[in-house]
């Protein structure tokens, strides 16, 4: 599902100087999933990887069920997330990139950031749709 936001990302992401290996989704909950009938990162990772010429993969999973961010200070939310995510495809050695739709503290973008530098990736750059105001975010 192409939308023109996730067009004009794709098309930004493209003429930028950067190659990638992949473009992962940040996953959602299976139950989630199942309640919003899809997960908004995924269908704009999907349209981005096209325009980026890159495999999408779906290397991520969301592992544990884990509240909502929302109204929740740093640690908080870095203890809400604990555990939350997991590696189950190959990405040692390559150059990511992580699509967010919605990007607040990026505390869920720096905790798969990290787990993905853990399992090998070279890079990991983070592209969202939308960027929640810093005075908004703490």
């Amino acid at each position: 599902m192409e939308t023109q936001l996730s067009r004009a990302v794709g098309i930004y992401l493209a003429q930028c100087d950067r190659a990638y290996d992949a473009v992962l989704a940040v996953p959602s909950h299976p139950l989630r999933r199942f309640r919003r009938g899809y997960n908004p990162s995924y269908q704009l990772a999907k349209a981005v990887s096209q325009y980026c010429q890159c495999p999408h993969t779906q290397a991520l999973g969301k592992s544990r069920w884990s509240h909502s961010q929302q109204g929740l200070n740093r640690k908080q939310r870095l203890k809400n997330l604990s555990g939350s995510f997991s590696v189950h495809g190959p990405v040692a050695g390559q150059r990511l990139l992580l699509i967010d739709d919605v990007m607040t503290t990026a505390t869920t973008a720096n905790v798969i950031s990290e787990l993905l530098l853990n399992h090998g990736a070279t890079s990991v750059d983070i592209a969202c749709l939308a960027r929640t105001p810093q005075h908004m975010s703490s």
